[in-house]
């Protein structure tokens, strides 16, 4: 993980330690919201890498030959992109929104020691 908390593993040794266990219907909710928004986040990254090689090979190329650079294509290729990063940061929000509504109705005291409070959340 990019940043861990810092007792993460002490975390992880009390869950296994005292055989915690996530119920069924949050477990199936937390599965469907992250593993498909991160999919979708994934993808997002993957299309604006590639999109970005591509571009930067495009413009490599133009200057080697010193033809013009089109700027309509440029602009194009260029949109393409920044609606790849709308796209991503929209299914990002959807993460933080669904962790916040999880948080919201679970008002349970968590392991790093944050407490819900019901209806300021």
């Amino acid at each position: 993980m990019a940043n861990p908390l810092t007792n993460e593993k002490e975390i992880y040794e009390k869950i296994q330690k005292e055989g915690l266990q996530i119920p069924k219907e949050i477990q199936e909710i937390l599965n469907h919201h992250l593993r498909n928004d991160t999919q979708v986040i994934m993808f997002g990254i993957a299309d604006l890498r590639h999109g970005l090689i591509e571009l930067i090979q495009t413009l490599t190329a133009l200057q080697s030959t010193q033809k013009p650079i089109n700027a309509d294509d440029l602009a194009g290729s260029l949109q393409e992109l920044v609606t790849v990063c709308d796209s991503v940061l929209i299914r990002s929000h959807c993460i933080r929104r669904f962790l916040a509504k999880l948080h919201e109705v679970t008002h349970q005291e968590s392991l790093i020691g944050f407490k819900a409070k019901a209806g300021n959340e």
